[in-house]
């Protein structure tokens, strides 16, 4: 359709209001918001990197120093050397010494692993000295950074069996053995039956009755006595007791030991002193 001759195009006002163009522009949206923010999220992750950095080399640094004190404390607990022996009394005589460290340097050289302290097994290093020195009861190394002694606890007899062969010593917890660095015990086995059959298992009963009973209370054992003829039997008497009592050897000790003790306590409640006891079958005493 032809246009009038009065009419006239007009052009598009432009008008600006700062932010934006009208007709010209879509949004407000302004780039240098996003720029700054941009830049300041680069500056929180770099610190962020530089933070976690930090805490690595302190975690790195406290395993290092970690490591460091763990080697240190490993050492000093580890023997490599024994120096010596120091024993349970001071009165003991210094005689065995060397054989004592060449014997437990031998289980150290065969249990390397023992050499630290954590892991050392005192009671099996007793039991492998033992075979060879039973009058040891027990041993224990003490010392640390590299050095070390070995303290020996040496049994103490409470009765000796005499042959014309040898003396056999049993201490409190039925160990038999035949070096005595103490004086010899006041209780002395007496075999009138004249056997001549000296039994480890014998002497171990002997012993553990000897403790048991003075243990109890009751008085102490001051004379072991084997009769002549006696087949599995032996006579105890205790101190200030004039009788024998008459215990079976092939018994439990502690069955033993509970029959005597009661047996004791019934008599000297009733007053009565008997000529002997014989408490040979359990739970059942007889005197006379």
């Amino acid at each position: 359709m032809p246009k009038s001759k009065g009419e006239t195009r007009r052009r598009a006002q432009v008008e600006s209001d700062g932010n934006y163009l009208r007709s010209r522009t879509i949004s407000g949206y302004d780039p240098t918001e996003d720029y700054r923010e941009q830049a300041e999220e680069l500056e929180r992750s770099k610190e962020a990197k530089k933070e976690s950095r930090k805490k690595q080399r302190h975690i790195v640094t406290g395993c290092l120093l970690a490591l460091l004190a763990l080697a240190v404390f490993a050492f000093s607990q580890a023997t490599i050397v024994l120096m010596g022996v120091e024993y349970n009394d001071s009165t003991i005589s210094r005689d065995q010494d060397e054989a004592y460290l060449a014997l437990a340097g031998q289980y150290l050289v065969q249990h390397p692993s023992e050499r630290f302290s954590w892991a050392l097994r005192n009671e099996t290093m007793a039991e492998f000295l033992q075979v060879a020195y039973p009058e040891v009861g027990a041993v224990e190394v003490r010392g640390n950074f590299g050095l070390g002694k070995l303290h020996v606890t040496i049994r103490q007899p409470v009765a000796v069996w005499k042959t014309a062969e040898a003396k056999h010593y049993v201490d409190a917890s039925g160990a038999v053995f035949g070096r005595n660095f103490y004086g010899d015990p006041s209780i002395t086995i007496s075999d009138q039956s004249n056997s001549g059959i000296v039994s480890q298992r014998f002497l171990a009963f002997i012993g553990k009755v000897i403790s048991g009973v003075e243990g109890a209370g009751v008085g102490s054992v001051n004379r072991v006595n084997i009769p002549a003829g006696a087949i599995r039997f032996v006579e105890i008497t205790l101190e200030n007791r004039g009788h024998p009592i008459k215990i079976q050897t092939d018994r439990n000790p502690d069955s033993q030991v509970a029959d005597v003790v009661n047996m004791v306590k019934f008599l000297d409640d009733r007053g009565i002193t008997p000529q002997y006891v014989d408490v040979r079958v359990k739970n059942r005493g007889f005197w006379k």
